[in-house]
């Protein structure tokens, strides 16, 4: 029998008995919503509970169950975003940490996807700091994946975009079957939002080409697609070669966080 790596698939006597080796705790997190017309919604919930699968393979560490939804108020107005309050996210990010540390885990690593759950996720983490002694780490896989893709990439800059790549490339490879890019056509997502110009890959506008923050949707500056970039360049391959790459990313950095003294 192979070791079980899923939280959730082991009783209460075999994840006591796991505890006595320490191993380091993966939390996939991310979010469902519009990932423009290609890509299915849940992509950031797929990507780490995939990448945390392959690296506990590799390595002693175990899985939780994926925590699926997180704050997207940028794209709720397109249908199949589920969103939740910042604080909601923060308490649930909380109470799993929490429940986990309890049982006498000390080794927690996030792979926690969407740009806009990081606020959270860090003042989770300040917050078990000070209240549990625990230090617990986080990455996002999308941006790892941004980072790769820019080595692979023929035109980086005509791809990357929210709904094209580096999402859309890797969905075709985990998901090959629930893509369908035969009648594929570009993003039109704006240059422009009242008379500011928008930067390339960026989602908020600027001025004198320094960003200016302002509570943006999608629906703003995407309207009809409700994403970024060509998708056009999307393939599995590139989605194989950047999942490879981010999977060794992930093996190494659990065998670093468990040689770490969390405690403090």
């Amino acid at each position: 029998m192979n070791r079980k790596i899923h939280w959730h698939m082991m009783s209460w006597q075999e994840i006591r008995n796991a505890q006595k080796e320490n191993p380091v705790i993966l939390i996939p997190a991310g979010t469902v919503e519009t990932q423009g017309p290609y890509t299915y919604t849940g992509l950031e919930c797929v990507v780490p509970q995939r990448l945390a699968e392959e690296a506990a393979r590799q390595t002693n560490a175990l899985v939780t169950p994926t925590i699926p939804f997180g704050y997207s108020a940028l794209f709720q107005d397109f249908p199949g975003t589920i969103s939740l309050r910042p604080e909601v996210v923060s308490a649930v990010y909380e109470d799993v940490v929490r429940s986990i540390v309890r049982h006498g885990f000390d080794h927690l690593l996030f792979l926690a996807m969407h740009i806009p759950n990081q606020p959270m996720m860090e003042h989770v983490a300040h917050k078990v700091r000070d209240e549990l002694g625990v230090l617990i780490a986080w990455i996002n896989p999308g941006r790892l994946a941004a980072d790769i893709l820019k080595e692979i990439s023929p035109d980086y800059d005509a791809a990357r975009g929210h709904g094209a790549d580096p999402g859309l490339s890797l969905a075709k490879f985990l998901e090959p079957d629930m893509i369908d890019l035969s009648q594929v056509v570009p993003n039109d997502f704006g240059k422009e939002f009242l008379g500011l110009p928008i930067p390339v890959g960026s989602m908020s506008p600027s001025y004198r080409e320094f960003p200016l923050n302002m509570p943006l949707r999608m629906q703003d500056i995407s309207p009809e697609s409700g994403g970024a970039g060509d998708p056009a360049h999307a393939t599995a391959e590139q989605g194989e070669a950047m999942f490879s790459a981010m999977v060794a990313h992930v093996t190494g950095l659990v065998k670093e966080v468990a040689e770490m003294d969390t405690r403090v």
